[in-house]
């Protein structure tokens, strides 16, 4: 199966309602948590996690799921990852309630390196 994680190309807003992640939210139906809560921030070039101050949360943007022996979780670098954000809350639950037991294996997916000095 094909398990994306949203992108820089997958940032870019639908010229009409200007809807940030348009055509990632609706083409892929990843397991979700909730709604997505899209709100689109300043208009900065090139869109990286560096001048992206946009909120794509929930929805396909970030979500985990096990496949035997691992439990796979895949984060969005488009959006807030700092202690209390909702994917911050996402990932801190997610590690908390895996089972070591049943999947000893975890997997960690962005398009962005989370570290970059």
């Amino acid at each position: 199966p094909m398990m994306p994680v949203p992108g820089n190309h997958d940032v870019e807003p639908n010229a009409v309602t200007y809807e940030i992640f348009p055509h990632y939210e609706h083409r892929f139906a990843m397991p979700q948590i909730e709604d997505a809560i899209r709100e689109r921030g300043e208009e900065n070039l090139p869109h990286n996690p560096k001048n992206w101050f946009g909120v794509y949360d929930y929805g396909n943007a970030f979500y985990s799921f096990i496949a035997g022996p691992a439990t796979f979780i895949h984060l969005n670098s488009y959006t807030l990852s700092s202690e209390g954000s909702r994917q911050y809350r996402f990932l801190e639950e997610t590690l908390q309630n895996i089972d070591r037991q049943v999947t000893p294996w975890i997997f960690v997916a962005a398009h962005c390196p989370l570290y970059n000095p």
